[in-house]
Formats: structure tokens, C-alpha cells, sequence
């Protein structure tokens, strides 16, 4: 059924890509491009991991991913554009203390990585772009925009992963380990969007922009939708639009 899914967003990603070519040879108002960058996530609430008599709760700090995605802007006024960017994003959370375990102290590093396909909505608020400046046609510069807005995002896949250690009865111990724990996250996430940046070009532009997504729902609750602020991501992004 994952599978299925997963196919129908595919094909919803190619139809998306064929509208947006489309529409940009009807004016110069519409955009495309594509984007790549950093994530620095982490989760809002302690991370609660079972397996048999094994019990962790363990509190979160920054991990690093990345994102890639597709642009598609339409300007609505000279300084107001709105922009959707279907994205593939990997996220998670770093955990880094002791447990006790049948009696004994071990130490885990280890991280969540959740692997999501997010759809930002956005209106960017952007000072005068150069294309709409009086000819002759001005020298290339830069222009400088915020964002805000909101997102949803599909979980496709999640793993726990990591190395744990320890000296039980005075023997040195560490083992390496990987589970699948996609069933343990809510599949839907959604929250808001901020940030800022600047782009560089005339008609086609390259730009950097920095961003802090929230998002609003427990993704550690499978079985409900539940307004609780859990995953944290800041990116750094670089795109090329056309």
C-alpha cells in the first residue's frame, strides 16, 4: 500500500514539473527552478523508543540533513509572489546520554531520521525585481525577500539508528543498531514557514535563503492528529530560478 502511494506522489511530482514548463512559456510572471541545502532539525518533545524489556526516553538535540526540491513562483504584484516547492527532505534528531538497562549503566549516540516529502506554500515579500525596471535593461543585481507561509508532509520512511556501549559486569560492551520505526511517527506533519534571503540575476536568478520550519502536530503519535509542536528544522538553501 506504501508502495502505491508513493507512486501516485511520483507521478504527482511529473504532472506538477510538465504544468510549471508549460506555464512559464505564457509570461514572464511564472517561475521554475531548483533548489538544494542543509537541514539543522531536532525534535521538540523526548523521544520514547520500546523493544522488550528495553524502555528509552531520550532528549533530542540538532542533527544535519538536506533538502532538494522544485520551485514554482508566480508574481502577483512587483513586490508580492507566491511560491510552491515540492521537496524531499531528510530530518531527525541526534541523542546522546546514559539508560540503565536489567540493572546496568549504557550510553547511546544515536539519531531518528525521517525521510518526508514536503510541500511548503509560501508568499515571498520582495523589493522592486530588476526585470520590472524601466529599458534599457538594467545591469544585473540583487534583490533581497522574507517568506512565510505554511507546509505539509508525507513521512515515507523512518529509522533509529545508532551504537550503544557500555561495561557490564566489568566487560567492555558496544554494539551497532538499525530499526525501522516508520509505524512509530504519525504519517502527516504540517506547520508554519519564515525565513529570508536574497537572489541575484536579471531574468534568471540564483539565491540563498534561510528558513525555520515548525511544525504543529505530534508526529509521535501514530494513531491521531494532535496540535503539539514537535519537529524544529532550520535550512539553508541555494536555488536557481528560470
Amino acid at each position: 500500500m506504501k508502495n502505491l502511494i508513493n507512486k501516485h506522489l511520483l507521478a504527482i511530482f511529473i504532472i506538477f514539473i510538465i504544468g510549471t514548463i508549460n506555464n512559464r512559456l505564457h509570461g514572464q510572471d511564472i517561475g521554475i527552478g531548483l533548489k538544494a541545502g542543509l537541514d539543522f532539525s531536532t525534535q521538540l518533545n523526548n523521544f520514547q523508543f520500546t523493544s522488550g524489556d528495553l524502555e528509552l526516553d531520550l532528549d533530542p538535540s540538532f542533527v544535519t540533513g538536506y533538502n532538494l526540491g522544485f520551485i514554482y513562483r508566480n508574481r502577483l504584484s512587483p513586490n508580492l509572489r507566491i511560491q510552491a516547492e515540492p521537496t524531499f527532505t531528510k530530518t531527525g534528531a541526534r541523542y546522546k546520554e546514559s539508560f540503565v538497562f536489567r540493572g546496568f549503566e549504557f550510553e547511546t549516540d544515536s539519531e531518528s531520521r525521517l525521510s518526508y516529502l514536503q510541500l511548503p506554500l509560501l508568499l515571498g515579500f520582495t523589493t522592486t525585481p530588476l526585470d520590472l525596471q524601466e529599458f534599457p535593461k538594467p545591469w544585473e543585481g540583487t534583490t533581497y525577500q522574507a517568506v512565510l507561509g505554511f507546509y505539509g508532509s508525507y513521512l515515507l520512511d523512518a529509522r533509529f539508528s545508532g551504537t550503544n556501549s557500555g561495561s557490564p559486569i566489568g566487560v567492555d560492551f558496544e554494539e551497532e543498531f538499525s530499526e525501522d520505526v516508520t509505524s512509530r511517527f504519525n504519517s502527516f506533519d504540517a506547520g508554519i514557514v519564515l525565513g529570508g534571503g536574497f537572489e541575484h540575476g536579471y531574468l534568471n536568478k540564483m539565491g540563498m535563503e534561510a528558513r525555520l520550519f515548525l511544525g504543529l502536530i505530534d508526529t509521535t503519535n501514530p494513531d491521531q492528529v494532535e496540535i503539539k509542536p514537535n519537529n524544529l528544522t532550520i535550512s539553508i538553501t541555494a536555488y536557481y530560478v528560470f
